[in-house]
C-alpha cells in the first residue's frame, strides 16, 4: 500500500471515532505519558495542540506545566515550523491549515534533549512517520541532533506499519493498545 492510501484508509477510521472515543483514548494516553521515565526525565516537552481527530493532548501538556516542565508547541512559518514555549495554552489561535498555534512568536524553544511528542498518522517500528502532507515534523527533527526524544501519539485503530525496506509498500504489523518503550518501542505512544 502507497502513502496516499495509507494516508486515506487511517483517515477513515479516525473520522469514525467519536468524540467520547478520542476522550477516552486520550486520557488513557495521557496516564501513560505521565507515567513513562520518558517524561519523568524530561525538562521541556514539544507537543502539539490537537486538530480534527488527533490525540487530545492539552491535559499532557497542562500537566508537565504543573509538574515544572518547560512547555513548547509548534508555530509555522511558511515552510518553516519552530516550536514556541508557552505558559498559558490558552494563548494560541487558529494558524496554518487552521491548527491551533502559539500567538506569541517567541521564545522559541531550544532544549536539544526535550521530547516531543509527535502526531501522525502512521509509525514504524523505526520511528519513521507518515504525517498530514506537510512535511513540518520531518524538517524540523532532520534539523536536530539525535539526543531528541520522540513519542509517537497513535490511536489503536492506527496500527504500526512496517515495510521491508524504503522502497517497498507500508504493511500492517500489528494494532496496538499497550505502553513500550523507544528510542525503544510504546504501541499508542511509542518512543524513538
Amino acid at each position: 500500500m502507497d502513502k496516499t492510501e495509507l494516508r486515506r484508509m487511517i483517515r477513515e477510521k479516525k473520522r469514525a471515532m467519536t468524540a467520547e472515543e478520542i476522550q477516552t483514548r486520550s486520557a488513557c494516553l495521557a496516564a501513560l505519558f505521565a507515567a513513562s521515565e520518558a517524561y519523568r526525565n524530561a525538562k521541556t516537552i514539544y507537543g502539539y495542540l490537537p486538530y480534527n481527530q488527533e490525540v487530545r493532548t492539552v491535559p499532557m501538556l497542562e500537566r508537565a506545566l504543573r509538574d515544572g516542565k518547560r512547555v513548547a508547541v509548534p508555530k509555522c512559518y511558511g515552510d518553516e515550523m519552530k516550536f514556541i514555549c508557552l505558559n498559558d495554552l490558552t494563548q494560541v489561535a487558529p494558524g496554518y491549515a487552521g491548527i491551533p498555534e502559539p500567538i506569541a512568536d517567541e521564545p522559541v524553544a531550544d532544549d536539544e534533549t526535550a521530547l516531543v511528542l509527535m502526531p501522525g498518522l502512521a509509525f514504524d517500528r523505526e520511528g519513521h512517520r507518515i504525517g498530514y502532507g506537510g512535511g513540518f515534523y520531518d524538517k524540523f527533527l532532520s534539523r536536530r541532533i539525535t539526543r531528541l526524544w520522540r513519542c509517537a501519539t497513535i490511536f489503536s485503530c492506527c496500527p504500526i506499519w512496517t515495510r521491508r525496506n524504503t522502497t517497498s509498500p507500508w504493511i500492517p504489523c500489528c494494532g496496538h493498545n499497550g505502553f513500550c518503550k523507544e528510542r525503544k518501542i510504546c504501541s499508542s505512544l511509542r518512543y524513538y
